[in-house]
């Protein structure tokens, strides 16, 4: 696969190098992050040909952001697509108060973060932004992690949002979450022209098969996977391996060992496969990895060209590694 091809989002004009770098590890998860090496990560992605990066205000309360800007400074917004997202607000820390972050382990400590998905609380978040990135608009925006809040989005979150892209402020808009049922009921209400899944579509998980991805098809609404790597099993499963932000259980380890074996066999590491995996189904635009440093983003960017051929698919259903009818990729 291309690092650098790029695809449109929706019925929009908004475009997406098929592998985009995620900032969630710029601000501090799951280790603390050295800021120059943020800066030096993101340099590395675009070197590999990335042109898409997703950051949020709640990544390290705003440093996610900033550390970004730092690392696409010189480069023309015309270039690339940042991706960041709303319903969490940044507010100052008053003289003596704490924030009980435990996330996030680097974090800008003068702010916090508090549940707004009200209009005027979309606007504020989309011009914050905007003054963190030094740009003048946002490329794609999401509603962060509405699975509660539903009906206030249909009602108020999303024409705030509607409203922000006939303005210009920003171009793609949609929603970014973790649950499959919540996106599924928010698909059919309301027209995302995008939305984000993290954690639901990868070699390890396919809830989103089910409903969220036909779901998206039919609606035009293009697919975003988040972790198909699978908060890094996938990319080495080794004893104290991730799986979906928490330690892998042995059951899951197995599995993932038992992949790596069939992807070795024909000369393709696990991570390859992992990362090319989601575009099997054809509701699937993008793909976003994290990275805390320049070599983890150059690999990624290696393993996501590399040639998965049909007969690695092929054996790892014939073991019942992936469920038989599932969608795979094509071999070039």
């Amino acid at each position: 696969m291309d690092v650098g091809r790029k695809v449109n989002l929706g019925r929009t004009d908004v475009t997406v190098t098929q592998l985009g770098l995620g900032t969630a590890s710029m601000g501090g998860w799951p280790d603390e992050q050295d800021e120059d090496e943020a800066v030096a990560t993101v340099r590395a992605a675009w070197d590999a040909g990335v042109r898409y990066f997703d950051t949020a205000p709640l990544y390290g309360y705003g440093q996610a952001e900033r550390l970004l800007a730092a690392g696409l400074q010189g480069h023309p917004h015309d270039e690339f697509s940042v991706l960041t997202k709303v319903g969490k607000i940044l507010t100052p820390l008053a003289p003596g108060q704490k924030d009980p972050n435990y996330f996030y382990k680097t974090h800008e400590k003068s702010l916090r973060p508090h549940d707004d998905y009200s209009p005027s609380g979309v606007r504020r978040s989309i011009e914050s932004s905007l003054e963190r990135m030094g740009l003048e608009r946002i490329d794609i925006a999401l509603i962060h992690d509405p699975q509660d809040r539903v009906d206030e989005v249909v009602e108020q979150t999303y024409p705030g949002l509607a409203q922000l892209k006939e303005e210009g402020l920003v171009g793609a808009i949609g929603v970014g979450i973790n649950y499959t049922a919540p996106l599924e009921e928010l698909l059919r209400r309301v027209d995302l022209d995008c939305a984000l899944i993290a954690m639901r579509y990868s070699m390890l998980e396919m809830s989103a098969i089910d409903e969220v991805l036909p779901t998206a098809l039919e609606r035009g609404t293009s697919i975003i996977v988040a972790n198909a790597i699978a908060s890094g099993i996938l990319a080495d499963p080794s004893p104290g391996a991730r799986f979906n932000y928490d330690f892998a259980s042995d059951e899951v380890l197995a599995k993932a060992r038992a992949m790596a074996a069939v992807c070795e066999r024909h000369g393709v590491p696990l991570a390859a496969a992992a990362l090319q995996f989601p575009f099997g189904h054809p509701a699937v635009a993008a793909i976003v990895v994290g990275a805390q440093k320049p070599e983890q983003t150059l690999q990624n960017a290696a393993n996501f060209s590399v040639d998965v051929p049909a007969a690695v698919w092929d054996e790892l259903k014939a073991e019942g590694l992936l469920p038989a009818d599932v969608p795979v990729p094509t071999a070039v």
